[in-house]
């Protein structure tokens, strides 16, 4: 896969990176490299080998609600709150 500079600041908006134009050849070069290291490793031949999503298996967690000791610590920290709840910004208009 050929990676241009395009490319790189393709991906830098979408990361809302501001890049130099000398970081964005280097980026380039790099990211070249490393997609000519995956088509290698994609051809490489490995018997007996199922391919998996990750290198180990997660232990699944319990995704349990529990309750805080100290309720207004944590309501502290946010940078707004309204009454008991954390205040967050408007995610969706």
């Amino acid at each position: 896969m050929e990676t241009t500079k395009k490319d790189v600041e393709h991906l830098a908006e979408l990361a809302k990176l501001e890049l130099t134009e000398e970081e964005k050849e280097l980026y380039a070069s790099q990211l070249k490299k490393i997609f000519s290291w995956i088509k290698e490793l994609n051809g490489a031949e490995a018997p007996g080998v199922r391919p998996r999503d990750c290198a180990q298996a997660p232990e699944p967690r319990p995704d349990l609600p529990e309750q805080f000791a100290d309720r207004e610590a944590i309501l502290r920290l946010a940078p707004r709150r309204e009454e008991n709840f954390i205040k967050a910004p408007k995610a969706i208009e």
